[in-house]
């Protein structure tokens, strides 16, 4: 079953957290509360089937609380199998969370799940052997005596959002999923008067709009949502299910206004001075002392990513990159441009010494004689 808000726990070593970074309470005063319906008629004869999944989002000037509330019953002995611990993930840097419920649900009985002794924090770096770090937690339940005909149901928000994007507000919410779906909702708070731009992905539904005071509520809503099973061999960053594009930046030019902020102008380290001093030093050729330079960052500093926080989209300065020798793609990305840039003034199209355009920026502009 392919759930956005967690992952099945199926192996692999986690590093146990000694503290709590969770809460246990109630939702908050902002969120509808939806039931499951158990008595209609099942939507599948095996596996997992989902009688709801809830999403709900508030956007406020302080941040965004991320409110979830799913339930699914297990058909089979399989399913028992796969589905019966629970992962909830997030960034401990930016995000807090309050788990609300877990609970069984065998006929008229409701068996509570949520109780210390169950729950486990765990930090597992699912991308370490990418050489990808990001000090993620994941709260882990263990369910027990879960049997066949189960309903699992869980709810819990996290709030906060990464620093990194500011004050923009981006999401995908999906519309469908790899299993039948009884109820499916998406519902967003949104401050009335600020602009919202909205993009179905193979989706016809449209949603609710309402405006209450200072607040602009959205709501998608589906029943019996069928499933839609992936074609084999589909790439992996294709996805095929439906859903819809969620953003407050008005073009791409935005987004790029946005993406040019995190990489500054950088100050040089005495070390990193030194190198290109080496470099302008060994070679004549402007061509040759960019592959030079090239060959410093690709082969000198060692691919890892430390991508907590801030970090998932903004680079390390090449100070903290050279002293450590390491750095993921951006890193190493502006690590280069530094280096290219340094003490360079590239010659404009009529020869002037102003800024020139980039189709203007050729190899062996930089590093000069």
């Amino acid at each position: 079953m392919r759930l956005a808000c967690i992952a099945i726990v199926i192996g692999g070593v986690a590093t146990l957290v000694a503290q709590t970074p969770y809460q246990i309470g109630p939702p908050a005063s902002w969120v509808k509360v939806r039931e499951p319906v158990l008595s209609a008629p099942h939507l599948a004869t095996e596996g997992t089937e989902t009688l709801l999944s809830d999403r709900q989002e508030a956007v406020r000037s302080s941040g965004v609380e991320q409110y979830w509330h799913v339930a699914y019953r297990v058909l089979d002995e399989g399913a028992v199998q796969q589905n019966s611990q629970l992962e909830i993930v997030f960034d401990s840097s930016y995000q807090r969370l309050v788990l609300h419920s877990v609970r069984l649900r065998r006929g008229d009985r409701v068996i509570d799940q949520l109780r210390p002794g169950r729950v486990r924090v765990a930090q597992r770096e699912t991308e370490l052997e990418d050489q990808i770090y990001d000090a993620s937690l994941s709260v882990v339940v263990l369910l027990e005596d879960v049997r066949r005909g189960d309903v699992i149901e869980y709810s819990f928000t996290r709030r906060g959002t990464n620093p990194v994007f500011g004050s923009h507000y981006t999401a995908q919410p999906s519309l469908q999923d790899d299993v039948p779906v009884m109820q499916r909702y998406f519902r967003l708070l949104w401050p009335a008067g600020r602009p919202l731009f909205i993009h179905p992905l193979q989706s016809e539904l449209q949603p609710t709009i309402t405006t209450a005071g200072s607040v602009t509520e959205y709501e998608w809503s589906a029943r019996n949502v069928p499933a839609q099973i992936p074609e084999p061999n589909v790439p992996s960053w294709y996805n095929p299910y439906a859903a819809v594009q969620l953003s407050d930046f008005a073009s791409w030019a935005a987004v790029a206004a946005w993406g040019d902020s995190l990489f500054p102008d950088a100050e040089i380290p005495a070390t990193l001075q030194s190198t290109i001093e080496h470099i302008r030093a060994s070679s004549e050729s402007p061509e040759r002392r960019t592959l030079a330079a090239l060959r410093f960052v690709q082969d000198e500093i060692r691919y890892l990513g430390v991508e907590i926080g801030v970090n998932s989209h903004r680079p390390y300065l090449p100070a903290t990159v050279m002293r450590r020798r390491y750095g993921d793609c951006k890193d190493k990305t502006l690590l280069l441009v530094t280096m290219l840039r340094r003490r360079q003034r590239l010659a404009r199209a009529d020869g002037g010494d102003g800024e020139p355009r980039a189709d203007h920026r050729r190899c062996r502009d930089l590093f000069p004689r």
